[in-house]
């Protein structure tokens, strides 16, 4: 990969990036490719020492989520997770529907950011993008009044850090173009 094309998909994922900023939410679809963009960026970065995997079912591909809540956790795991790793890092993302109103989103790693530790929830976050995907989930949950809203962080089975994130469904309103959440309906 030269240069040229490096900067080519550098500035795709910026206007992405900028695009996501200014929505509200965005489809499983949009995400995922927006986040395989993010992560093919990241491995030439760091000379391809991680791989991923991204899991999700076609038939939630248009579900709409509230966006850019997936690429902190992410970015952290690459940050944090495979420091030191000269190679063999590995992120697992999965979206499941857990029910009709609620998307599960997991992101796991085999780094060395939270090996070891116990099981936390509701303690406060070390970096800024956990803190920002923190206060908007607090904001969700009040909003939506829905308690099961949130984010848990575990060590993973595989020496990592694994982090769920339990997100509203949002889809639009027949009558007005606007989008709701499930539980107004």
């Amino acid at each position: 990969l030269n240069a040229c094309e490096y900067i080519g998909k550098f500035a795709l994922l910026m206007r992405t990036s900028l695009t996501f900023s200014r929505e509200q939410f965005s489809s499983i679809l949009e995400e995922v490719k927006f986040l395989e963009a993010y992560l093919e960026l990241e491995k030439l970065r760091f000379d391809s020492k991680f791989f991923y995997h991204i899991d999700y079912k076609d038939e939630i591909n248009d579900i709409n989520i509230p966006s850019l809540m997936v690429q902190p956790l992410i970015e952290n795991a690459i940050k944090h997770a495979f420091l030191g790793k000269n190679n063999g890092g590995y992120i697992n993302i999965k979206y499941t529907r857990i029910e009709r109103d609620r998307i599960q989103v997991s992101v796991s790693d085999n780094g060395i950011w939270l090996a070891n530790k116990h099981p936390f929830q509701n303690k406060q976050a070390t970096s800024l993008g956990l803190k920002i995907i923190q206060d908007r989930l607090q904001l969700m949950k009040n909003d939506l009044k829905d308690e099961k809203i949130g984010m848990q962080i575990y060590p993973s089975s595989h020496s990592g850090t694994k982090i769920i994130l339990v997100l509203p469904i949002i889809f639009p309103n027949r009558n007005t173009g606007q989008m709701n959440d499930l539980t107004s309906q």
